[in-house]
Formats: C-alpha cells, structure tokens, sequence
C-alpha cells in the first residue's frame, strides 16, 4: 500500500464507503486483534475515509463487469466479488462500479466516475480499490515508468506528436519539457506482465490533442487519427477563409 491509493469497502453484497491512503502502509505477519477478531496477516495505514449513505447492491454493476475480467480479475464470471486475496483490477471496472452510484462522492473518488475526463497524467500512480476488511482488490494500473517516460521523449521529442505544439516554445524556460505521454495500447487491455516500449508503446501528446484522444472512452483515438482530423479541420477552415476573401 502506498499514499494516494483508493480503497472501496465491501461487505457482501453491498458497497459501503470509499477511503484512501494517507500514507504508505506496512505489512503486519499478524494485525492486532480488532474487537477480538483476528485479521491475521495485512497492511495497516492511516485513511481519508466516506461512508456512503445509500450503499450499492453487487447486482447494480456486477453483470457489466463480467465481459471486463481478465486473469486472477476481481470479479468471476457471475460478476461474484472474490474476496480473501489480492487482484489486478483496471480503471474501466472501476467506472462501472462508479456510475451504479447515484450520490456526490468526494473529490478523490469522484475524478474516476464516467463522465470526467481522465487525462493520464491525472490519474493516480497506484489506485488501489481494496474489498471488505481483510480482503483486498488491487487495480493494475501499470505504473508510468519514469525511465519509459524519459526514453520516449528523448526519441520523439517533447513537442505534441499531434499537433506539434512545444510547451517550451511557447511558455518559455518554465515550461520547457512538459509534455503528456500517451499509451498508444489502451492500458485496461494489457495484460499483467506488460513490459513497455517506450518508442513503440509511447507518444507524446499535448493536453488537448490528450483529450481529444480519449473523447472515446471505451476505443481512444488512436494519436494518428487525432492528427487526420487536426489536418482535416485546418484544411477546411483554409478552404472557408479562401471563399470569403473571393466575396
């Protein structure tokens, strides 16, 4: 466990409360006893901690999680939570789950609901979703690798792959550098020993063409068509200004 992880509780068959880590936990051969039952082995870590004040049945999300489940996922293929054991579980399960609640959530938690944007550079480096008081659900979020992310700069550069634009150009020395990265494979679809190319797997992307990407959700735009339709569009606005310079 690590600062910054999010955590839902489940207590079968209901969602419960969501929390996330204050700190970085430390892993326990045996947790002290809590109201006399013993947790046995575990992670302890202080938490930001919401209840929530309708609690979501399993079978609000469960059905939809299914066709998601890749190996040792958290979910079987009833859409049962598995509990007692630690499991990768992606971002896009967690949206699901997500959307099957009705009330405001806090900020930390209310970023991954369906419907806010999630720019990669947003999210968390290691979401956790955690299931019940001893069992755990751990959401594979593929680490962003530093050394991926330098090497794929150093090759493309750190302007915009799409649209060209240099942060550095443009802003100056402040901003010199800064760029997005984006994966050109969707991260939910791979696989738990994913291993990166950084000049293959990697592109650089400003915020906006970033966004564009990812206005399909479920199938981003691949960065080369983002730059079909920037040319497209360019054309056209060229073609208009043409025809009224002609009037």
């Amino acid at each position: 466990m690590a600062a910054g992880d999010l955590i839902v509780h489940y207590r079968s068959p209901h969602i419960i409360a969501f929390s996330r880590a204050l700190e970085n936990g430390s892993h326990h051969g045996q947790l002290p006893l809590l109201q006399t039952e013993d947790y046995g082995a575990g992670w302890r870590f202080r938490t930001e901690y919401f209840d929530l004040k309708r609690p979501v049945h399993r079978d609000a999300f469960r059905t939809r999680l299914v066709p998601l489940r890749v190996t040792h996922y958290p979910i079987d293929s009833r859409g049962v939570v598995r509990q007692g054991y630690v499991f990768p579980f992606d971002l896009s399960g967690l949206s699901l789950v997500l959307s099957s609640i009705e009330e405001e959530l806090p900020p930390w938690v209310e970023s991954y609901r369906p419907g806010r944007l999630l720019l990669t550079e947003e999210i968390a480096e290691s979401p956790t979703l955690m299931e019940g008081a001893v069992s755990r659900i751990s959401v594979n979020a593929y680490e962003r690798n530093p050394e991926a992310r330098r090497r794929c700069i150093e090759h493309h550069g750190a302007k915009c792959f799409v649209c060209e634009f240099d942060f550095g150009k443009v802003y100056g020395e402040v901003a010199g550098g800064y760029i997005h990265v984006h994966h050109v494979r969707p991260i939910s679809e791979v696989g738990e020993c994913y291993v990166v190319d950084p000049i293959k797997d990697l592109r650089p992307v400003c915020p906006n063409c970033h966004a564009v990407i990812h206005l399909r959700r479920d199938f981003p735009y691949t960065a080369e068509k983002v730059k079909e339709f920037l040319i497209s569009a360019r054309r056209k606005r060229l073609f208009a200004l043409k025809n009224s310079d002609n009037l």
